[in-house]
């Protein structure tokens, strides 16, 4: 039992000094891809009368991605052609990793959306209007005739509680984008959930767009101070974009560098279609972990994780380090040659959220230990600080088996 005789002095703000006891909470980093995103189903209407467009033959909805490294939206040439949605006159050009891409510009568009688990998406009735926004549409599809789906950018997101759920997918989009959607709704206000195993990663919404485009353009999630640790041994700190829409987390061929990572000796080279339909391989290394600073001070370090790094280009808009959806959600090993999931792994969250209002990205883990304590509460941790100080360890292991 804590002695608290004679301390009954003892400051508030020695309290917060302990904070330089920083702990680090880890876990062991599951599969390098993401087998599920955040996302469900959308559908676009005129602002000025309300009509939703449609496809002549009884569909108003369609596949939509809820994309926090996106700044903008986009919509498939599939979609535009056989919605019949309206576009403006001139052009955008969208830069990003292994180029350009030249892409139309629709009239303004009334956005709606609705969660993977909504029975009726094409009632818009049992959809939400999150407001008015143009959108990107894409010249080209890659895959001709196939791609109905838009991505859903920051511009809502950071207005919004993006609640994510990785236990419950749909297939929404697998037969033709490959991957689950999680359940993700979008909600005013943060989910009630229980002050153990919840850790709460402050970001930073920063704007990577120039110029005065003419398509909505928002700010993009960063997670300030992020550190890794590779080959080099050394933890080397750079702002990371948090990214909903990555399958996996990739850094720039500098920042490889300075971890110290071989480039010519990579596990395993994927091809993905870059911006503009251009090829890029991005080869698999596994470093010895990637640290999230939280808001209390201590730390959310993933052990031994697998990053990408893309060969011959950098990372757009200056970008070192993105956080993929592999780190939360389920994920897998994929063969690079089929393109199928031979090894697949749980998710270490069962439930998080980005609070765009709140500036934070809270993960939940109902087995962790981890807990920070209510405000009204400071006051009688001071009084037995010395002693807590002392025996208080500095590293905890949430890590389960995969």
């Amino acid at each position: 039992m804590l002695r608290i005789t004679g301390i009954v002095a003892l400051s508030i703000s020695t309290l917060f000094a302990s904070r330089a006891l920083a702990v680090d909470w880890t876990y062991t980093a599951q599969g390098p891809d993401a087998t599920e995103l955040t996302g469900g189903y959308g559908a676009v209407a005129n602002p000025s009368n309300g009509s939703v467009y449609n496809d002549g033959i009884g569909d108003y909805s369609y596949a939509v991605i809820l994309d926090s490294g996106s700044s903008g939206f986009l919509m498939s040439e599939t979609v535009t052609d056989s919605f019949n949605v309206p576009l403006q006159s001139g052009t955008y050009t969208e830069t990003g990793i292994g180029g350009s891409e030249v892409e139309n510009i629709t009239q303004p568009l009334t956005a709606y959306y609705a969660p993977a688990s909504d029975a009726d998406p094409d009632d818009t009735a049992t959809m939400t209007a999150y407001g008015t926004y143009t959108f990107e549409s894409r010249q080209n599809d890659p895959i001709e005739g196939f791609l109905y789906f838009d991505i859903i950018g920051t511009p809502i997101i950071q207005n919004q509680v993006m609640v994510v759920n990785p236990n419950q997918s749909y297939n929404v989009v697998q037969d033709t984008l490959g991957f689950l959607t999680a359940q993700t709704t979008l909600q005013s206000t943060a989910p009630v959930l229980p002050a153990k195993g919840l850790f709460h990663v402050p970001v930073t919404w920063t704007n990577f767009v120039s110029g005065t485009p003419v398509p909505s353009e928002g700010l993009n999630p960063v997670v300030n101070g992020v550190t890794a640790r590779g080959p080099s041994d050394t933890d080397v700190a750079n702002n990371w974009v948090f990214d909903s829409g990555a399958q996996f987390t990739t850094i720039s061929p500098t920042y490889a560098a300075q971890l110290g990572i071989d480039l010519s000796d990579p596990i395993a080279t994927i091809p993905t279609l870059g911006v503009g339909g251009s090829m890029v391989n991005f080869d698999e290394f596994q470093i010895t972990d990637i640290a999230l600073p939280l808001s209390n001070g201590d730390r959310l370090v993933f052990n031994d994780p697998y990053v990408y790094v893309p060969e011959g280009t950098s990372l757009p808009a200056g970008l070192t380090g993105i956080l993929g959806e592999n780190l939360w959600m389920q994920s897998a090993v994929i063969d690079p040659d089929t393109g199928e999931a031979i090894d697949t792994y749980a998710p270490l969250f069962s439930e998080w959220y980005l609070d765009g209002p709140g500036s934070q990205l809270v993960l939940y883990d109902p087995s962790s230990s981890y807990e920070v304590p209510e405000p009204a509460a400071i006051a009688m941790l001071g009084l037995g600080l010395p002693a807590l100080a002392a025996r208080r360890p500095r590293r905890k292991s949430t890590s389960r088996p995969g």
